[in-house]
C-alpha cells in the first residue's frame, strides 16, 4: 500500500493569497520579498502569486517596522474583506544592510521561509486528535548536510505530537496501536543557475522494515542556502509531509 506521491501536501481548498510588496522597504527588496513569499508559500501547499486575484482572494502585507533598536518584519493576512486574520512578526535586526538593500536572493529566501509556516497556519483548522491512538516508535532522517537531520528529525515528531501522534521508543501493545517507524531520506541536488532542487521521501516502515507508504516532497532553493542550518525551513517542511504520514499511519491501524 502507498500513498500518493504528493510533493506538498494538501491544505484546505482557498483560493489563494495575493502577496503585496513588503511596505517600508526598498522597492527592489520589497518585491524580491513579495516574490520568496510566493515561493515559500508554495512549498507548503498554499496557492499564492504577486499579482491578480479575485474576489475571493486573501492578501498579505509585510510592513516593516524599526523604531531604532528592533527592526522587525511583519506579515498580515487580510480576509477578502479586510479583516485581520493574523499576523507574524519576525526579527530582522541585525541583517546586513548591503545584502538587503541589494534584495540578495538568499536572504529573501531565508526571510520568506521563516514567515511562510506561520502564515500557512493561519489558513489551517486546528488539529484533530485521531478517534483512535497513533503510536509511532521514532524518526530517522539521514542524507541533509549540515545540521539537516536533527532539525528535520525534531520538526517532523514535532509536527507529528501537535497533531495528536504519540511519538515512542516503542509502542505499547493493543489493537490500536502502531509501532510504524519513519525514515526519511534527503537529497540535495548539484547547484545550476543559483539554485539546487532539495528532495525529501518520509518513508512509514512498519515493525518488520515493509514499506507502508512513502511522501515525497521537493523544492528548489538558493544555492547554499542549506550547507549548514535548516532551522527557518524545517518547521515549513515537516508541516507539509506530516498528514501524508498521518493519513498512511491511520489506514495501517484501521486494516
Amino acid at each position: 500500500m502507498g500513498a500518493p506521491d504528493n510533493a506538498l501536501l494538501a491544505l484546505p481548498d482557498y483560493v489563494g493569497i495575493v502577496v503585496l510588496p513588503v511596505a517600508e522597504a526598498p522597492p527592489k527588496t520589497a518585491d524580491a520579498l513579495a516574490q520568496a513569499m510566493v515561493s515559500a508559500l508554495h512549498a507548503a501547499n498554499v496557492p499564492a502569486t504577486v499579482r491578480g486575484g479575485s474576489r475571493a482572494s486573501r492578501f498579505l502585507q509585510g510592513r516593516i517596522e524599526d523604531d531604532g533598536r528592533d527592526a522587525a518584519l511583519i506579515w498580515e493576512l487580510f480576509d477578502p474583506d479586510g479583516k485581520s486574520i493574523g499576523e507574524y512578526r519576525t526579527s530582522i535586526e541585525g541583517t546586513p544592510l548591503d545584502a538587503w538593500q541589494a534584495a540578495e536572493p538568499a536572504l529573501m529566501q531565508e526571510i520568506a521561509w521563516a514567515g511562510a509556516a506561520p502564515v500557512a497556519a493561519f489558513l489551517q483548522p486546528p488539529a484533530v486528535r485521531p478517534a483512535r491512538s497513533i503510536t509511532l516508535a521514532g524518526a530517522v532522517v539521514s542524507g541533509a548536510p549540515g545540521q539537516g537531520d536533527r532539525q528535520l528529525r525534531h520538526a517532523i515528531l514535532a509536527a507529528l505530537e501537535a497533531r495528536g501522534v504519540v511519538v515512542a521508543d516503542a509502542s505499547p501493545p493493543g489493537p490500536a496501536a502502531s509501532n510504524s517507524r519513519l525514515s526519511a531520506n534527503v537529497e540535495l541536488a548539484p547547484a545550476s543557475g543559483g539554485t539546487q532542487q532539495v528532495r525529501i521521501a518520509w518513508a512509514i516502515l512498519a515493525p518488520d522494515g515493509t514499506e507502508l507508504g512513502v511522501v515525497a516532497q521537493q523544492n528548489d532553493v538558493p544555492a547554499g542556502s542549506l550547507d549548514d542550518s535548516w532551522e527557518a525551513v524545517a518547521p515549513l517542511i515537516a508541516g507539509a509531509a506530516a498528514p501524508g504520514i498521518i493519513e498512511v499511519l491511520i489506514q495501517t491501524i484501521a486494516q
